[in-house]
């Protein structure tokens, strides 16, 4: 039986790696397989392989960037006043040793304000947030049957707006909102109690599933992963690996199983099973009519299990 383990163990490593779709699911099953057959060749590469790849498209976190501190150049005792006087005037915009002086603006109050919701069976809760400086008398929110709409007026004279379009309807005579010092939050009563929405607007239920619907392409840090061709490299792969002695044979046994018709196939798994792992033929209008009898290799004596 040694020949079909080892077939549908390969089998099964491979359709770990190519149906997960994604690289550390990927990574992760073959670390498990490893574990159960340290010595397997086949899956030390697909781990190798997946573990590269996971290692390339994840993100990665760049490390901060120290900014160097420019020595200016000393004015000499030679140097005339007027340049002297020239230099100091333009030091706010000038370069030092080569190296521009950018000051880093400091965020505004519309920057600070964001939002966040969460939900029950009954109500969807929107939290507008980072309002401790805007005044509960300049908060105005509109409550509609598909849509939140939140006007801030901020005190340094800027607006800051939006209209949220709600995925599901909402009964709005029922939903109500109130002003805390550093937010509003706004209650929402769902008209249809009981239902879970996938996300608080059209919008964003519309982009998660356009990425759902396309099975060969996964989001990364570095663009899409065409699937495709991680399919054909795994296969170029395995054509490649030489296997030797009782792996090679089962490879040829494997390539002549996957590559027959229903019949022959039917006749190596009867002829197989039946002779006790000691005859294997591809001839079904032969080993179909009959029981395979047991045929063990010259010198050797077939015993049942009962008589061990």
């Amino acid at each position: 039986m040694d020949f079909f383990v080892g077939f549908f163990d390969q089998y099964s490593i491979r359709m770990a790696y190519l149906e997960k779709k994604q690289f550390d699911l990927a990574k992760e099953s073959l670390e498990k397989a490893s574990k159960l057959d340290s010595t397997n060749s086949k899956i030390k590469s697909l781990l190798e392989k997946a573990t590269a790849e996971w290692e390339r498209v994840k993100p990665k976190q760049s490390a901060p960037t120290i900014p160097t501190t420019p020595t200016p150049t000393p004015v000499t005792q030679t140097e005339s006043s007027t340049s002297a006087t020239a230099s100091s005037s333009n030091t706010s915009s000038s370069t030092l040793s080569g190296e521009t002086l950018l000051t880093q603006k400091p965020p505004t109050l519309k920057d600070k304000i964001r939002y966040s919701h969460y939900q029950n069976p009954n109500e969807v809760v929107l939290d507008i947030l980072g309002l401790k400086d805007v005044p509960t008398t300049k908060r105005q929110v509109s409550l509609e049957e598909n849509s939140v709409t939140v006007i801030l007026t901020l005190p340094d004279g800027d607006t800051w707006e939006k209209k949220f379009e709600l995925l599901n309807s909402v009964d709005a005579s029922k939903s109500s909102f109130k002003h805390i010092s550093p937010k509003t939050e706004i209650i929402l009563k769902k008209k249809v109690p009981g239902v879970e929405w996938s996300a608080l607007e059209t919008k964003e239920a519309e982009e998660r599933s356009k990425k759902q619907m396309d099975p060969k392409l996964y989001p990364s840090s570095k663009g899409n992963k065409d699937w495709t061709s991680l399919e054909k490299s795994a296969k170029k792969m395995e054509e490649e690996e030489k296997p030797e002695g009782d792996a090679a044979l089962n490879k040829l046994f494997q390539q002549i199983y996957s590559n027959a018709d229903e019949n022959t196939r039917k006749a190596m798994i009867k002829s197989f099973t039946e002779s006790g792992g000691t005859v294997l033929s591809t001839n079904w209008e032969e080993v179909g009519k009959k029981k395979v009898d047991i045929s063990p290799p010259d010198g050797m004596t077939a015993k049942s299990w009962k008589d061990l």
